[in-house]
């Protein structure tokens, strides 16, 4: 029986010293830790949500804006004087309604817009006057609505997002 003694000598012998070094060690792999996917909030109800600003914008002209508008002016005046029959004290105002068209030219997305922002068109911008602006809720959801139902031309190039301001007067 051999001792474990002289096997590991003759092991020992099997392998020569190199006369090279050892190669230096591999570094360890480096590598990004992934971000986690975050589960996202619900979205609120479209009508609380703000029209985003979009990348994509085609275009169309401020006159078939307005003509597809005061073609379809009647409705929106309805809405003031359903109110005004109701509250004959209602005093008139301004209200800004920003609209997204779509590439087909329906309306995609039409939203009261109080403030004033440079961000898009402004149809009208040069006879806006200081009005006071429209403090009668009911009101401002119909005119919005008959926005919606409106259909412009089909825009070139993409959607268009253009705001419309119509001041409503018991005068």
């Amino acid at each position: 029986m051999r001792s474990p003694w002289l096997l590991s000598l003759a092991l020992a012998a099997c392998n020569p010293p190199a006369s090279n070094p050892p190669p230096a060690p591999m570094p360890a792999p480096s590598y990004t830790q992934p971000t986690p996917i975050q589960p996202q909030p619900a979205a609120p109800p479209a009508t609380a949500q703000p029209i985003p600003e979009l990348q994509r914008k085609g275009h169309l002209s401020s006159a078939a804006i307005q003509k597809v508008v005061r073609a379809n002016f009647s409705s929106m005046t309805a809405c003031y004087e359903s109110a005004l029959r109701r509250n004959p004290n209602l005093p008139g105002g301004k209200i800004r309604v920003k609209i997204v068209i779509a590439e087909n030219g329906s309306v995609q997305r039409a939203e009261h817009e109080p403030n004033k922002s440079a961000s898009h068109t402004t149809l009208g911008s040069a006879l806006e006057g200081n009005e006071p602006p429209m403090t009668d809720p009911g009101v401002i959801a119909c005119v919005v609505n008959e926005f919606k139902k409106l259909t412009f031309p089909q825009p070139e190039g993409g959607i268009v997002i253009a705001t419309y301001p119509l001041t409503f007067s018991s005068q």
